[in-house]
Formats: structure tokens, C-alpha cells, sequence
């Protein structure tokens, strides 16, 4: 489903993060994973049994509801030197601890060969095997933005959607209703209108609609017209033709009808639904037209009948654009769009809901049953933790990693830099892996992604809800050794979406230079902190591709040839274990209790490969079917995500 075309080896997504935000669906790929870069997963159908414990390759760190802001970041530049401040660089040793892979161009698989990644190389007549410095920086700042409590704000705004006809709470109870006419009877709240974009804005236009069966519709149009052949809208339309899709009909009153079987509690039983039903085509005395959209399953025998327009109806700006958001990368709304099968005068048909004044939109989208947007935003989720999350103060990391912003009073040039780490013995030879599939669950599966309260309630925090927040800062936990994966199932037998990796063995080794300019003490501290993990010689980052599988476990020491200039030269040099001391002594007093909060016993114990020994450190299955969904049956039980060292 995912790949990680649009992420570079330091893990940062590759799109800016200031201007309009980018709110995306269901479909979109996750943007809370900054720690280095490139990540692998699994698709297909597994032979295991569809277990209902929810379990994954990677975990969060909460975030944390404090920010430090260190009180020198309005004094730091490039040109004024601090007065304690001090330049100069760190050399240091990368060990591969198990295969390490940073990916250069992607070679994409066909339908006979799956596609390979191999390990970046420096632009020939060089070709060395490299690490840029952006993927060290890249991991080095997720660990200190983490370490130092700083704010989670170089992520993507994404707005996500749901359509899950399983959750009454979040989906059902918005989507309909019981009606108290009719028995009791299903009845669907969306109501139907004709978006039409005029005079420089999009206007929503009320209609009334009936239900029709398609085989109706076939019978209309003849030419051999099968549309439970077709799966999506656009086929419809082209089997209809534009020609057909206007025409006279008659409907019955609006009544309840019972429906196809349903299975609940073991047993059979007809769900009855209201809505109005077409009686005849053709030679009725309401002028509408046809309104298919997309195809599920054989299951699905209606389209609908839509009136022309009638009044207009409020649309506020930030309804429309969740709904374009939602929808503007998809074929549907691409189609109907550019290339709108209907009349000018009626626009694009649409599907909405009102808010509780029955005046304005509340929500909308292309099918009876639409993609419902959340309530709250990435940012929104960040910001129920994080109050401070729109300061304009820098935290740690901004004042020592800089700034990018639209106002250039709010810049700041990072005063750390990385060069290539380039590799010690060129004569290695990168080990091809076996065929995996890169792959990664949805941010909008919230068992996972949101926070979740751990009680007996059996209650899902999701999006809608104004006191939840994300998980936290994701990360991989480094593995003891490399476990990759062989595609299964239908995956096993499809190219297109394998893929080779190439890694450097094990016991691999790099070195490289961390530059460092007019930076306090503490923030010389902060870095040795972050690359050697205080010392703590158990611990190791992860770095590269492939880590849900264990790849990329590495180590980094520093070297004797470390220069370090303070500014003051009257100033004691110290060493780097006293500057690192300084850092602790710093947070410790900033966050009472630092080396044992919650943050910081997450990060470490996902550095320890031996916490990771035990744990289930895989993706779950999707499966063909309920039965061998291992996300549905998990959610179905209400089951989360545990935080990684309990």
C-alpha cells in the first residue's frame, strides 16, 4: 500500500511544512515517522491463525506536556559569539551492527522482477559507499527532539477520514439514524445536492432523490449495459452515456423496504431501510438523472435518481475544503470534476449532511455512505497535549538545529551540520536480501495511531474526540538480529510491489564529522548525548531502510580526533563526557525526574535490542476477509497497541 518514495534516508517527509496544510485520506501514507529514514513492511495473506492481539514493528514515545524552551535561544546567530559558547567538530565511527542499508534511487519491480534499492555511493569518479549527512542529522534530531522535550512540529497536517461501518460511535450514529416513523427502520441522514463552482467559488444546491435498482437502469439503457460489472463510478457512466443519464421517472413515497440478509449473532435476519424507490423510467413526471457511484462487491443493486437543483445551501469554507482535501487525489472526483458527465446548469452530485439547525453543510462527499472527515487534524491531536505547539519561542532543537518559517524574523540558520560518513573498506559488497514488501498500517487505524487509555471501559479514543491526541513519537525498536519477511499470499506472487534490498553486511563501519558552531555547553553536551546514547554501550540507533526487519541496528563512537574551540579561550576546555554532563545536569533541572520519565524510558528501551527479544515486533495481516483480518479483529475486541517496555 505505501512505499517510501516520498521520504528521504533521514526520514523527514518531502514536501514543505509551513503554507496551506495537507490533509489527506484514509489512503494516505503516515507522516509521524522521522527516525531515520526508509522503512519496509508486509502485505499479502499470512497462514497464521487472524489473532486479535495488536502488535507491529514499531511503537511510540508520548509526547510529553512540557516544552523546554532554553532561555538563550533569542541570543543564538551565526555572528555574535556566545559567551560560553564554543565550535569545532566531532569525528566519530558508525558500525553496522546488522545488515545497513541506505537507499539510493528505487528501481521499480514489474510484472517479472521485483525492484531493488541499492546502497547510496557518492557521485562517480568517487562512488564510495556513503550515509549523508541528512540522514544522520535526520536521525540524530528525532532522538535529541525526543531527549530534550522539545515540540513535535515538523510533521505533516493531515486530515483524515473514516468509513468504518463497524463503529456505531464514530461512523454509524453520524451517517443515520432510526426512524421513529417507520419502526424503527435504518434511514440514511446524508441528503443529496449539485456542487457547482461559479462566479470564483463552489455553491452547493439542494435536490430531492429516489433510489433505483440497477437492473432497471440496464433495461434502460440496453447495449448489453451490465453495471454491477463495473467497479467504479467513471465505468458506470461510460456504460450509461452521458446521452442516457437525463430522463423522466416516477418514485414511490418515502417507506421503509426490507433489504438483503445480514448475519448478526449467528443469526439470519432482513434489515429493513427507508428510502423513496423508483416505480418506472422513462414515461414518469419528475425530470432528474442517474447518479451512480462505485461498485463494492455484487452485494450493492441500487444507484440513485437525482432532481435538479433547487435552493442553495450554506457551505463554509472549511467544510468544503476537508471535502476536497478528502477527495481531490481521487479518480471519482478527477472524473466528475474535469470531465463532469452532466449539464453545467446541475454541476457534480453530492452527498451531505446538515448540522443540527438544518441550515448549513456539516459534511459531504461523493456517495451515500461517504469518507466522513475526523474532527481533529494531526496538529489538532499534537496541540491537545502540546498548548504551546503555535509558540513562536524556540525549543531546544530549533535553537541548535535552526528554523525554517514564511517570516524571516522567525528563521533561524542550524548552527550543527553533518558531513558524509563515508565508508572504511570500499572493497565490501552489498548481500541481497530475499523479496519483502514495503509496507506500513494507516495513520487512521486508531487502535494504533491514537493514544488510548488502558481500562476496562473498552472505549477507542479517535480523531473525534476533543481530549484525544496522537500516539507519540514513532520509532523502530532495534532488533537483536535481522528477521526479514518473504511476501505471502497474493503477494508472494505479485513483482509489481516486491522489493530487493541491497544492504552492507553486518560489522560494516563509517566515519564521518559532525560540525558544530557557537553552541553552549549544553548543547555540545545534547549532542554527544544523542550519538553515543550517554555512553550506555547496550543501546543503538536504527538508521535506513528496512528496520521493521531488524536492518540497520547501528553504533556510533567517538574519535580521538575531536576539536573543540571555545570562544573564550581563557574559558576551560572541557571534555566530552563533561559537556555531556552538562546536558543532563541541564534537563534535570528543566524536567524534574528527566532520566525517568515516561519519554526517556520509551526511547532507551526501543535502543535495547534485548527488550526487543519477545516481543512481536511484525505487522499484522489484512487478509482477504473478515475472518483473516487481523486489524478488524483486533479493533473488533477493542484491543491497542501497548506502549513498548510496560
Amino acid at each position: 500500500m505505501i512505499d517510501d518514495k516520498n521520504r528521504n534516508n533521514s526520514g523527514r517527509v518531502n514536501q514543505p511544512h509551513n503554507h496551506q496544510p495537507s490533509r489527506h485520506n484514509e489512503n494516505n501514507r503516515p507522516q509521524y515517522d522521522r527516525q531515520g529514514g526508509g522503512q519496509g513492511g508486509r502485505g499479502g495473506v499470512s497462514n497464521e491463525p487472524a489473532s486479535s492481539e495488536v502488535h507491529a514493528p514499531f511503537n511510540f514515545v508520548p509526547l510529553a506536556d512540557k516544552v523546554v524552551l532554553p532561555e538563550w535561544s533569542a541570543q543564538v546567530s551565526q555572528d555574535q559569539p556566545l559567551p560560553d559558547g564554543v565550535s569545532g567538530t566531532l569525528e566519530f565511527k558508525l558500525t553496522a551492527h546488522t545488515p545497513l542499508l541506505i537507499g539510493s534511487d528505487r528501481l521499480v519491480g514489474n510484472s517479472q522482477q521485483p525492484g531493488q534499492v541499492e546502497f547510496f555511493q557518492l557521485p562517480k569518479p568517487d562512488g564510495r559507499y556513503s550515509i549523508p549527512g541528512s540522514s544522520l542529522r535526520g536521525m540524530l534530531r528525532n532522538v535529541l527532539e525526543i531527549a530534550t522535550f522539545s515540540r513535535m512540529r515538523m510533521v505533516e497536517d493531515q486530515l483524515f477520514s473514516v468509513r468504518d461501518m463497524q463503529n456505531q460511535d464514530v461512523y454509524g450514529r453520524n451517517m443515520t439514524t432510526r426512524s421513529s416513523q417507520f419502526n424503527g427502520a435504518v434511514q440514511a441522514l446524508s441528503m443529496t445536492g449539485w456542487l457547482r463552482f461559479e462566479s470564483g467559488e463552489w455553491r452547493l444546491y439542494k435536490c430531492n432523490h429516489a433510489r433505483v435498482e440497477q437492473y432497471m437502469i440496464d433495461s434502460y439503457v440496453g447495449n448489453n449495459c451490465k453495471l454491477q460489472r463495473c467497479k467504479s463510478s467513471r465505468e458506470k457512466y461510460q456504460q450509461i452515456g452521458s446521452d442516457k443519464l437525463r430522463l423522466n421517472f416516477d418514485a414511490e413515497p418515502l417507506k421503509s423496504h426490507k433489504h438483503d440478509k445480514i448475519l448478526k449473532n449467528g443469526n439470519e435476519r432482513k434489515l429493513s431501510l427507508v428510502y423513496s424507490k423508483t416505480t418506472s423510467l422513462e414515461r414518469g413526471s419528475t425530470q432528474g438523472y442517474i447518479v451512480v457511484t462505485g461498485q463494492p462487491s455484487s452485494a450493492k443493486h441500487m444507484e440513485f435518481l437525482f432532481e435538479a437543483p433547487g435552493g442553495q445551501i450554506e457551505l463554509t469554507r472549511k467544510v468544503l475544503q476537508d471535502f476536497l482535501f478528502i477527495h481531490k487525489e481521487t479518480d471519482e472526483w478527477n472524473f466528475l470534476n474535469k470531465s463532469s458527465p452532466f449539464p453545467s446548469e446541475c454541476g457534480i452530485p453530492i452527498f451531505y449532511l446538515l448540522e443540527k439547525d438544518g441550515k448549513s453543510v456539516r459534511a459531504m462527499g461523493l456517495a451515500q455512505m461517504f469518507k466522513l472527515a475526523y474532527k481533529h487534524s494531526v496538529h489538532d491531536m499534537i496541540q491537545h497535549v502540546d498548548k504551546q505547539f503555535s509558540d513562536k519561542v524556540m525549543d531546544f532543537v530549533e535553537t541548535l538545529f535552526g528554523r525554517v518559517s514564511d517570516k524571516l524574523e522567525d528563521t533561524l540558520k542550524g548552527r550543527v551540520s553533518f558531513g558524509y560518513a563515508v565508508c572504511e573498506d570500499q572493497a565490501v559488497k552489498p548481500v541481497p536480501q530475499k523479496p519483502i514488501v514495503l509496507n506500513t498500517p494507516k495513520p487512521s487505524y486508531y487502535p494504533i495511531y491514537v493514544r488510548q487509555q488502558r481500562t476496562k471501559e473498552k472505549t477507542y479514543k479517535t480523531y473525534m474526540d476533543d481530549d484525544a491526541t496522537i500516539s507519540g513519537w514513532k520509532r523502530y525498536p532495534v532488533h537483536p538480529k535481522e528477521e526479514p519477511e518473504a511476501p505471502q499470499g497474493d503477494a508472494a506472487r505479485n513483482m509489481k510491489i516486491q522489493t530487493v534490498l541491497n544492504p552492507l553486511p553486518t560489522g560494516t563501519s563509517f566515519t564521518g564529522k559532525l560540525r558544530f558552531h557557537n553552541v553552549r555547553p549544553e548543547e555540545l553536551g545534547a549532542l554527544i548525548w544523542a550519538l553515543t546514547w550517554g555512553g550506555n554501550d547496550k543501546l543503538f540507533h536504527a538508521l535506513g531502510m528496512g528496520k521493521p526487519f531488524g536492518f540497520g541496528r547501528i553504533s556510533i563512537s567517538l574519535a580521538n580526533g575531536c576539536k573543540i574551540i571555545p570562544n573564550n579561550f581563557a574559558e576551560h576546555l572541557r571534555s566530552p563526557q563533561e559537556y555531556q554532563a552538562s546536558f543532563m545536569q541541564y534537563m534535570e533541572k528543566q524536567v524534574v525526574g528527566w532520566a525517568n520519565t515516561p519519554q526517556l524510558k520509551q526511547l532507551c528501551a526501543m535502543a535495547d535490542p534485548e527488550k526487543a527479544k519477545n516481543k512481536k515486533l511484525k505487522y499484522m495481516v489484512l487478509g482477504n476477509g473478515k475472518e483473516q483480518n487481523q486489524f478488524v479483529n483486533a479493533k473488533n475486541r477493542n484491543n491497542v497497541l501497548d506502549d513498548f517496555d510496560r
